[in-house]
């Protein structure tokens, strides 16, 4: 009987060891996975973070370069408002001049007359400085378009590389069943 109980003993010790020795293996299955799951799961919220932080960035800078943008806006337009007056006055002085030297041709006292052509000579000047500053201007515009229309490209590319950070974002989010 002892013997009877001893191999019975044995066997019970076998199965038991079988059946727990399986279930380890089960277990270290499920914490491999539970592992592996988690270093994907943190590298995921690192690309996230990542993700995040540059966007936060681009954001700022695309609020500073808006600013710019606005800022060479407010002058362009205000430059070509002088403009507009300018080329008013020059309209205004064009029609006076014209005006004067009809009235110039028909003076008949002579020191009046020489009075009157020698106005008209220095507003023609004048026309004429008028007209160097009127092209110094038109340059000075150019060049203020010209800063305005690179200010918003840079502002245009500053927002395509928001929208592409966002798309990776949304990429790296997790699915929706």
């Amino acid at each position: 009987m002892s013997r009877r109980r001893a191999v019975c003993l044995i066997a019970f010790v076998c199965v038991w060891s079988t059946s727990t020795l399986a279930q380890t293996g089960a277990d270290n299955a499920s914490i491999g996975a539970l592992l592996s799951e988690v270093r994907q799961l943190r590298l995921a919220v690192e690309r996230a973070t990542s993700v995040g932080r540059r966007m936060q960035i681009a954001l700022q800078r695309i609020q500073i370069q808006q600013e710019h943008v606005d800022r060479v806006s407010r002058q362009l337009e205000e430059f070509r408002d002088q403009m507009t007056k300018s080329q008013a006055e020059d309209v205004r002085m064009a029609a006076q001049v014209k005006e004067a030297e009809s009235r110039v041709s028909q003076e008949q006292d002579p020191s009046r007359r020489k009075l009157m052509e020698e106005a008209v000579q220095g507003a023609k000047a004048l026309m004429e400085q008028q007209g160097i500053h009127d092209a110094q201007q038109r340059t000075r515009e150019a060049d203020l378009a010209s800063r305005f229309q690179n200010e918003q490209a840079r502002l245009n590319e500053l927002n395509e590389r928001l929208n592409s950070l966002e798309r990776t974002l949304a990429a790296l989010a997790p699915k929706q069943p």
